[in-house]
């Protein structure tokens, strides 16, 4: 009898665990951050966010970073993630397949599109010409800045690179390149700051490579596309939507906001955002998706 009255026990525990509220200690909204760079330091900038949510709104949340883009988009499908930090690309993806919406485009300085750009050690290729036949380091598969848009545009020249990898983030591309394991890199870049220190993202490895910006060098870049989006699941009840806007909205207003937003993504700002704001990158990835 008490092994029987110990098992109903479980079950009916199990049981309100599933339909606990999204946001409460039993089910957390949990927040996935795209891998695009350092997991340590998304994660300690995510949980940030993580612990503002809880001061501001009472909503228990929990942060995570996948293994790949990918696997962030796939664990919207499967409702493991509720809000995610997209790239452009993988939003595009979450939408058409699991009917994921963006709330959110990041910006930075008021810019809400970003490009890629070809790096290469200071004493490899010049220009995206010297390319051909070279090896090149990309970040991911569906990365747009540091693989797609780099790789239509290599296309449209007709270069041929003769060997590529997958760093799996943007500092590591930097890194490869720095230390001439490959010729060339493609990563984000973002305009420098107002002291005209560069931005882009040779900065990610500048605490630990200070030479980095005299010894990898800008050769080329791709075109504009809409930046990051902070996107929501499907099915992620309408309340609680707009108390994360409203919460979101005041947390970049902060000044530790802001300082962790840039961390996590070069971004100090959020600019409302609706599917249609994508249409522009929708058209360019037509037929990668």
């Amino acid at each position: 009898m008490r092994i029987l009255i110990w098992l109903l026990s479980i079950l009916t525990l199990a049981g309100c665990t599933r339909t606990a509220m999204v946001g409460s200690p039993e089910n957390p909204l949990k927040i996935a951050l795209t891998p695009g760079k350092e997991a340590q330091v998304l994660m300690l900038n995510g949980n940030k966010l993580r612990d503002f949510l809880k001061k501001d709104i009472d909503v228990t949340a929990e942060v995570s970073v996948p293994a790949s883009y990918i696997a962030v988009v796939e664990s919207l499908g499967s409702e493991r993630t509720d809000v995610a930090l997209l790239n452009t690309l993988g939003y595009l993806i979450a939408n058409k397949r699991y009917e994921a919406h963006a709330i959110f485009t990041l910006t930075d300085r008021g810019r809400s599109s970003y490009k890629g750009q070809f790096i290469a050690h200071v004493d490899g290729p010049k220009s995206l010409a010297e390319l051909n036949d070279k090896k090149m380091a990309y970040v991911d598969p569906i990365s747009s800045s540091g693989y797609l848009l780099p790789k239509k545009l290599l296309e449209t020249k007709g270069i041929k690179i003769k060997d590529s990898v997958f760093a799996g983030r943007h500092d590591s591309v930097v890194t490869m390149v720095y230390q001439k394991q490959v010729d060339a890199g493609a990563t984000f870049w973002l305009p420098d700051e107002p002291n005209g220190r560069p931005y882009d993202a040779r900065r990610l490895i500048e605490t630990q490579f200070p030479d980095v910006f005299e010894k990898v060098k800008i050769i080329g870049y791709t075109q504009e596309l809409p930046n990051e989006a902070l996107v929501i699941r499907k099915g992620l009840s309408m309340d609680l939507q707009q108390k994360l806007k409203a919460s979101l909205l005041k947390w970049i207003s902060l000044p530790e906001g802001q300082v962790a937003m840039r961390d996590l993504y070069g971004c100090d700002g959020l600019k409302p955002a609706t599917d249609a704001d994508y249409d522009s990158a929708r058209a360019l990835f037509k037929g990668d998706f």
